[in-house]
């Protein structure tokens, strides 16, 4: 059974109906084995102004930054029952076994995993980019990339990188991820489409 990595933009956090989208867009690709992994939004954003105003440096910042996505994964805890914090593959492959949706702590995984020096500790590379080294380093077989807006047609990896679409670190790691795609989670119905195979 394939794995499925859904990486939810930290925007998405504040639809009223996020759960409700989350089971559709997951019920797209009922016969894999789903991950969600989810980005920082606006507590991420709450660090960049600290880093602004503190002068903090990019290692601290950085650090910040992987802390604000543990408050944005506990929240995706309480929104579905059905989730369980995922620190490491044996969590995520215990919760696949129990039925239930891992949700992936990425501050933890990023900690312990050997290869975690290949992600910059800057602003380039944001949740997108942990988002495709996880599924590299895991051997997921497709990430999708979860936004509030649709991927212009024909745009390529660099030009949705030079778009702020995904973080300017993003082009780096993409390469190693096994199938690239894209679902706009605002769409009704949603709909998963392939962007790079």
């Amino acid at each position: 059974m394939s794995i499925v990595a859904y990486k939810l933009g930290g925007s998405l956090l504040l639809l009223p109906d996020l759960a409700v989208r989350i089971r559709k867009l997951l019920a797209v690709r009922p016969e894999s084995r789903p991950l969600l992994i989810v980005g920082g939004g606006a507590v991420a954003d709450v660090v960049r102004e600290w880093d602004r105003v503190h002068e903090l440096g990019e290692e601290k910042a950085h650090r910040l930054a992987l802390r604000s996505l543990d408050l944005c994964e506990a929240l995706l805890l309480e929104l579905l029952p059905e989730a369980r914090l995922a620190p490491d593959r044996f969590a995520a492959q215990t919760a696949w076994q129990q039925g239930m949706l891992p949700v992936v702590h990425s501050r933890a995984v990023l900690e312990e995993e050997p290869e975690a020096w290949e992600l910059p500790h800057s602003w380039r590379a944001t949740s997108d980019s942990i988002a495709a080294w996880i599924a590299a380093c895991w051997r997921i077989d497709e990430l999708v990339l979860v936004k509030s807006i649709g991927l212009p047609e024909g745009a390529t990896i660099d030009q949705a990188s030079r778009a702020g679409l995904v973080d300017p670190w993003f082009p780096q790691l993409a390469w190693r991820v096994r199938k690239l795609a894209w679902a706009d989670l605002r769409a009704d119905p949603p709909a998963i489409r392939t962007w790079r195979g």
